[in-house]
């Protein structure tokens, strides 16, 4: 008797010891998971509807050209009678080495979501992994973008 019990004293340490390096083992792959991940060179589309009237609508559109990945594909929604969103959008387009589509917004129908009804036009256009909506007057950083990029490794959807 003494000694089943003694084996099952045996037994119980080492499946304990197992199941300790396994949990181990599984945390630092988790972590390295997360930290390998932190460089954010994804294949992206960036989905901005753009409409003028704000007096840092270039400066904020320029700031979403510097820290988007070198592999952002963006669209910029443009009404189609909106002149000067035209000017200030040719004129960062021509400065740009990121691929950007204008894309040309009708009037909006009554009853629709003008953001809405515009990103739409854009939806057919995608083909990267990932989409990101970025209004116009936001003004994004690489640790925002970072994070975000971070967090939808492990979600569907992330806002900030």
């Amino acid at each position: 008797m003494r000694e089943a019990i003694g084996y099952c004293g045996v037994v119980s340490a080492i499946l304990y010891l197992v199941i300790q390096s396994l949990k181990t083992y599984l945390a630092i792959a988790f972590y390295r998971s997360r930290t390998e991940r932190r460089n954010p060179v994804h294949s992206l589309s960036v989905l901005t509807p753009i409409l003028s009237g704000d007096p840092n609508l270039e400066n904020n559109l320029r700031s979403h050209l510097q820290v988007l990945p070198p592999d952002s594909r963006i669209f910029w929604i443009i009404y189609e009678q909106d002149a000067e969103a035209k000017r200030i959008t040719a004129r960062l387009v021509e400065g740009s080495q990121l691929p950007i589509k204008i894309v040309p917004s009708p009037e909006i129908p009554f009853n629709a979501n003008p953001k809405a009804f515009k990103m739409q036009l854009a939806v057919p256009l995608i083909d990267t992994q990932y989409v990101c909506v970025l209004d116009d007057d936001t003004v994004p950083t690489r640790e925002t973008l970072e994070a975000a990029m971070g967090a939808v490794e492990s979600a569907d959807v992330y806002t900030g």
